[in-house]
């Protein structure tokens, strides 16, 4: 009788530790769900970062090259000179 109490037991402590093998499985997948849509966020900004930088620089590019349409300079010398510009 004591023999059929221990196999029980042993039995039930196999079940608990499988159990507890995929509780542990389940809160890393869970850690890894929730830390997912930051990583995923913090991507869009860096992306929207770089993408208001590019457009401020495009922004520049156009107001020098209104200015110097404005004064009728067009030509390769003004091309350079708008490059120089925006370097600075």
């Amino acid at each position: 009788m004591q023999e059929a109490k221990l196999s029980d037991t042993v039995e039930l402590l196999a079940a608990l530790k499988q159990q507890q093998a995929q509780l542990q499985q389940l809160l890393r997948q869970q850690l890894w769900v929730a830390d997912a849509p930051k990583a995923s966020l913090d991507k869009v900004v860096a992306q929207i970062i770089r993408t208001k930088r590019v457009l401020s620089d495009l922004e520049e590019v156009i107001n020098i090259r209104r200015e110097e349409a404005s004064a009728d300079v067009i030509g390769p010398a003004s091309i350079a000179h708008t490059a120089q510009r925006i370097r600075k």
